[in-house]
């Protein structure tokens, strides 16, 4: 009994970490942005179902972290590809400036962020003074949910996905709710539109656990172990390698041209491309479901590249003198398990956009069935980050049955 307490003691620790940190992520929703009149019939700069996701009802309240998460995802997205560019030579800086990099950009991408939000509030009074006091006081509600971030990463469960799915959890039961509006039959017909739900949700799950544990095992002769053990060495590549990251940093990154266009377009009111675009890089039109599809798909493979980067596994594989059976250590190791790990991310790919991504085209032209299109899209980030929970809880509960040597 007491082993099974001590096992499940950083467990708990964890979990309570991860429980307060949401309580001020949910309190800080409630504070008001300083300077700033409320005006529901102001139109927010990204689109309501990406807006759910990344700020929350952050944006809708007007409140301290009205960006809410999105600058850190783009951050954390720039920051990750360039230190691993080998044209700019940051792969070769320590690991210590990736966080560097990160905040910088954070802080850029807040910063230009809440200027065009800021220029879309109706302030207390004029001034560029009031406007600059509001944006300082955005930025800094963005870096202190990067701050909770990293500090769930660090004590919690589930790192800075754990507020992307408080915001995504939300979203599932607000769209679920809401969709009573759309439903003009009775009693009967809403409990079969729940029925209907309820097994989408069980497909898009289970279809989701199949792409994540299903693998692809390259065997691996590693010399440094047992022979009896050398048939089992293998480097799994999963069916669909990237995971649900695509869906999460995707509508991150097509806020950007919304800020963009919008900016261009208050700025320069009388170009109608920056109007066009404005008006229609949303999710209810072709021009955005278009983007957001491409965006979802190239990521699939981005992200699949980032977390098995073929360079560093074959360089590794040198070093350590292992070797893939068939293919000389070095750069043919690395162009074979690229094409391998390029063809899954392609499979994972056109899943994704398949659940994620297709959907929205019924919401073309019909701006209410948005948010509900991209219910299967959320029902699959809310999955993925299950699975990635469910793993780093064994791995909690199995280091937490070795006794310290010291």
């Amino acid at each position: 009994m007491v082993s099974l307490e001590m096992n499940k003691h950083p467990l708990i620790k964890r979990m309570l970490w991860s429980c307060w940190i949401l309580l001020i992520y949910i309190f800080g929703q409630e504070i008001p942005l300083p300077l700033v009149k409320y005006q529901s019939h102001i139109r927010s700069v990204v689109s309501e179902p990406i807006r759910a996701v990344i700020s929350g009802s952050g944006m809708s309240n007007y409140s301290i972290f009205a960006l809410g998460i999105g600058p850190m995802m783009i951050g954390l997205i720039v920051a990750a590809f360039a230190m691993q560019s080998k044209v700019l030579g940051l792969n070769r800086l320590p690991s210590k400036y990736n966080d560097r990099i990160q905040m910088i950009i954070t802080i850029l991408i807040a910063l230009a962020q809440a200027y065009v939000s800021v220029r879309n509030f109706k302030l207390t009074r004029p001034g560029w003074e009031t406007e600059w006091q509001v944006i300082l006081v955005m930025v800094a509600g963005a870096m202190m949910i990067m701050w909770l971030c990293n500090m769930n990463a660090k004590l919690g469960l589930g790192g800075p996905m754990m507020i992307i799915m408080a915001n995504v959890m939300v979203s599932l039961l607000r769209t679920v709710y809401n969709s009573r509006r759309l439903i003009t039959g009775g009693l009967e017909t809403w409990i079969i539109v729940i029925i209907g739900l309820v097994i989408l949700v069980v497909v898009i799950i289970s279809i989701t656990l199949l792409m994540d544990r299903a693998e692809y095992r390259i065997p691996v002769i590693r010399l440094g172990i047992n022979n009896q053990f050398v048939d089992k060495s293998y480097l799994p590549v999963k069916l669909s390698p990237a995971g649900g990251m695509p869906v999460m940093f995707a509508m991150a990154i097509l806020s950007l041209p919304q800020y963009l266009f919008r900016y261009l377009a208050q700025a320069y009111p009388h170009n109608a491309t920056f109007a066009w675009w404005n008006d229609n890089l949303v999710l209810s039109k072709t021009a955005g479901v278009i983007t957001y599809i491409i965006i979802l798909f190239l990521f699939s493979i981005a992200f699949a590249l980032m977390n098995m980067d073929p360079e560093q596994l074959a360089e590794d594989y040198q070093k350590s003198g292992d070797y893939i059976p068939g293919f000389r250590p070095g750069r043919a190791t690395a162009h074979y398990l690229r094409g391998v790990i390029v063809r899954f991310s392609i499979i994972g790919g056109i899943f994704i956009t398949l659940i994620a991504g297709l959907p929205l085209i019924f919401a073309i032209d019909r701006p209410q069935y948005e948010t509900l299109m991209m219910f299967p899209g959320n029902v699959m980030m809310a999955a993925s980050f299950a699975i990635l929970m469910l793993d780093q809880i064994d791995v909690i509960l199995v280091h937490g049955k070795y006794d310290s040597i010291l």
